[in-house]
């Protein structure tokens, strides 16, 4: 979706009654359908259930490749890190971490599968909405509902882009880094774009908790946006595979449409 997301990060806690009204309103049915769907999902967080193996596997080893850099760089040991991870760690590996064993969050390591929720009721996609707009406290336990919810917001401050080739991806996150390997080999740089990183795994650019159901999330803003097109621009794909240019086509057609109507590029998967 293309989206201005300089609106949309001004809603997040701006406590803006009217709006929460209006956006409750128009998108009814939708939180209808999240609560409807939620038991599954709020099970796969509890329990910390991958979604689909190539993502736990992808995780896992972005989690492997964090500690073993991090343990080189502050001289202590993998086990160590895992017991008592840093801030820094802690910041960068959430996402990951939450399909292991471990949840290395403010909280501490615990259990996979250990629910902290006191017997109270689990937050509804309305209560999810609630909290995004008004600045409430977030349900850690629904933080599906919370991505659906962000999708709702991407709706309301923007519009949705061409993707239907991307409706079908048979090869799930394997297709993503085919195509991702295929940007490095025409010579775009990851930290400057990469689908996965950027457009999948980055998660929302509004606090919400992690989960690890879906939607997936990620984004690029202005600026990268133009950083991200220009590489796309330079790169050789006339030896890649015809399928892969299509997909690549539709990457910068996206960006190209955001940069035009100066919006940013917001993604969800799954």
């Amino acid at each position: 979706m293309a989206v201005d997301l300089s609106k949309l990060t001004a809603a997040v806690g701006s406590k803006d009654h009217r709006l929460l009204g209006r956006l409750t309103r128009k998108f009814k049915g939708r939180l209808a359908e999240i609560d409807e769907a939620g038991d599954q999902h709020e099970d796969e967080v509890v329990e910390g259930k991958p979604v689909d193996q190539a993502e736990l596997e992808d995780r896992g080893a972005e989690l492997y490749r964090l500690l073993v850099e991090t343990a080189e760089t502050t001289g202590r040991s993998v086990k160590d890190l895992l017991q008592k991870p840093t801030k820094a760690l802690r910041d960068k590996s959430a996402a990951v971490a939450e399909l292991m064993d471990y949840d290395l969050t403010e909280d501490g390591p615990t259990s996979a599968g250990t629910a902290r929720d006191g017997g109270k009721p689990r937050a509804t996609a309305a209560d999810a909405l609630g909290h995004l707009i008004m600045g409430h406290r977030r349900d850690r336990r629904v933080g599906f509902k919370y991505g659906c919810v962000f999708e709702c917001l991407c709706r309301h401050f923007g519009r949705e882009l061409g993707h239907d080739r991307w409706y079908d991806l048979r090869r799930g996150s394997s297709w993503f880094r085919e195509l991702d390997g295929v940007l490095r080999a025409a010579g775009v740089p990851a930290r400057t774009f990469s689908i996965r990183r950027h457009l999948r795994d980055r998660g929302p650019p509004v606090r919400a908790p992690r989960y690890s159901a879906s939607p997936a999330i990620g984004y690029l803003k202005g600026p990268e946006i133009q950083r991200a097109s220009a590489a796309l621009g330079r790169a050789d794909l006339a030896s890649v595979d015809e399928l892969a240019r299509q997909y690549l086509a539709d990457v910068r057609d996206w960006l190209k449409a955001c940069a035009n109507s100066k919006r940013d590029l917001v993604c969800f998967y799954g």
